[in-house]
């Protein structure tokens, strides 16, 4: 049984991957022989965007609209479309920790049915001390992403104060011994830092990756999105813009996850795949497949679209335990996916 369902695991993983990856890359390159996809490979979906931290460097502080949680109605009715899409990547993530919303527990029961679908989620901890690991080991999870953002206790508690940075140790610990013991290979425990300017230290990120590493399957680094933006002269195109689709806890679907204030569509009234092959969302994948960025000036001042090589240099910091993903790491380097 555990053999099937990490074989399941797997299967989905290679699958999605291969789509996102190959896909995305010959798309750019020629485009003329692919048309835009009729459903998104990539579904964020933010649950809530409430939270338990008071991260200074966290966008959710300045966010403008009101705090809520996802309904089932909603959800439920977002995971049955879902459903009959392939090559489909789901991810739990938003300007809040997935966490706070008061029925998670019942939405994941739900997730079961889902059994083409890459799951992952991103928590700042609580997800694990909410909820027991044998729970989540019981979930339909492919990857659960782990944002710590310290090099201690000292400095976790200055980027994220109302934390506990020796209880989330201890609770990755026991999640990693849990999925070890049922033989398990999922979830994929990415822990996550963020590389703060002041703290650039070489050796520190070096004990930091064999520290958490030992009960991880990869620490990742990223770049800090700073809230003043600046003005790039030679843009970049975006994957963002043409495959993904980012949902609102209230249905809402803003132009991308980085420009929270202009929306394409509301979930509440229409399928995802309807306002993913509506006019306003076709008008913006036209717009960047052509280059056309005088037309959708918001990508002037995203640093997510136009740093891709500083942010894909950091890739070269991170930790993998798996000689699979070591391997794919290292692919990722020599060819510079991800740049154009």
């Amino acid at each position: 049984m555990r053999k099937s369902t990490s074989g399941k695991h797997l299967k989905r993983r290679i699958r999605t991957g291969i789509y996102q990856q190959i896909f995305k890359r010959l798309y750019w390159k020629y485009p003329f022989l692919f048309s835009i996809p009729q459903t998104p490979p990539v579904i964020e979906v933010e649950l809530t965007n409430q939270c338990n931290l008071a991260c200074p460097h966290c966008h959710g502080r300045r966010q403008k609209r009101p705090i809520g949680n996802m309904s089932e109605v909603l959800f439920k009715k977002l995971m049955d479309e879902i459903r009959g899409y392939y090559f489909c990547k789901i991810l739990f993530c938003g300007l809040g920790e997935p966490a706070m919303h008061p029925d998670i527990s019942k939405y994941f029961d739900y997730l079961k049915s889902l059994k083409k679908h890459a799951v992952s989620v991103v928590t700042n901890g609580l997800f694990l001390e909410r909820f027991e690991p044998e729970k989540i080991l019981d979930w339909n999870i492919d990857a659960l992403t782990v944002s710590v953002d310290g090099y201690d206790s000292d400095t976790y508690l200055q980027h994220r104060p109302g934390g506990n940075y020796h209880n989330l140790r201890e609770n990755v610990q026991n999640l990693f011994q849990a999925r070890s013991k049922r033989r398990q290979k999922y979830p994929r425990i990415r822990i996550s830092q963020i590389l703060f300017p002041d703290e650039m230290n070489h050796s520190r990120i070096n004990n930091v990756r064999e520290d958490w590493i030992r009960f991880s399957d990869a620490v990742n680094f990223t770049s800090l999105m700073p809230f003043e933006k600046k003005t790039y002269g030679a843009l970049k195109q975006c994957s963002h813009t043409i495959f993904n689709i980012n949902i609102r806890w209230d249905g809402r679907i803003p132009i991308c996850a980085f420009n929270s204030m202009e929306f394409v569509g509301d979930t509440n009234y229409s399928s995802i795949k309807e306002i993913f092959n509506g006019k306003e969302k076709r008008y913006l994948q036209e717009c960047q497949r052509h280059k056309d960025f005088e037309k959708i000036k918001y990508c002037k001042s995203c640093m997510v679209c136009q740093e891709k090589e500083r942010i894909a240099s950091l890739h070269g910091l991170n930790r993998y335990k798996s000689k699979m993903l070591t391997a794919t790491n290292v692919v990722y380097r020599k060819l510079k996916l991800g740049l154009r």
